[in-house]
Order: C-alpha cells, then structure tokens, then sequence
C-alpha cells in the first residue's frame, strides 16, 4: 500500500511540476 501511494504522490508532484514550468514559459513568451 506505501508503494501504491509513493507513487501516486511522485506522480502527482510531477504533474504539478509540469504545469509550473508549462506556466512559466508561457509567461516568459507573454512578455
């Protein structure tokens, strides 16, 4: 089960990751 939700977490920090820079560099184009 610690497994399971390890990597649903390193998924989910991923994710999360991604949209930032994804943010990021559409900010940095905005400008």
């Amino acid at each position: 089960m610690e497994v399971v939700t390890n990597v649903f977490f390193f998924f989910l920090a991923l994710s999360l990751g991604r949209r930032h820079t994804d943010l990021s560099a559409s900010r940095s184009v905005a400008i």
